[in-house]
């Protein structure tokens, strides 16, 4: 598959950032809420990068020089039906990590099941295991969009 050029959302670089992190306010479906608290201080910037399908690659991906890591694995379980699913996929997560990084300790904490669809909610319950979200926002790079030097997305 051809690298293809994508608009995507970065976090804008944005001086508030500079004294204020980027936040989010879930609040309880029990909370009061004052209309003129604002929920989020997140602001998004558009970015044309080139996105390039890593399949046939995978031995020129290391971490030390990407960021990031292809591993190739089948995984065992795929069901996400009930909380012993849900577990055992965390742990097969946790046992390729420990296997593939040597460390004391990794915990595979969190789990979001999502679907390429758009919800429009007026609530959720962020503490069922099997809520399904629409698409993450923006891209998460832990960082700017300038620190892409090539401005290059592998996928």
């Amino acid at each position: 598959m051809p690298s293809v050029r994508a608009r995507l959302d970065f976090l804008a670089d944005i001086p508030l950032y500079q004294d204020e992190k980027p936040y989010v306010v879930l609040l309880s479906v029990h909370e009061k809420r004052d209309p003129d608290q604002r929920l989020n201080n997140l602001e998004w910037e558009v970015h044309e990068v080139r996105v390039t399908d890593i399949r046939g690659l995978w031995d020129t991906i290391d971490i030390d020089r990407c960021g990031f890591q292809a591993i190739r694995h089948k995984t065992a379980s795929l069901g996400f039906d009930s909380m012993p699913d849900l577990h055992a996929y965390q742990k097969e997560t946790e046992m390729l990590l420990k296997e593939r990084y040597p460390s004391s300790h990794i915990v595979c904490y969190e789990l979001k099941l999502r679907e390429n669809t758009r919800f429009e909610r007026d609530m959720i319950d962020l503490n069922d295991p099997f809520l399904v979200e629409g698409p993450a926002k923006g891209v998460h790079n832990g960082g700017k969009a300038r620190s892409f030097e090539a401005k290059e997305i592998l996928m």
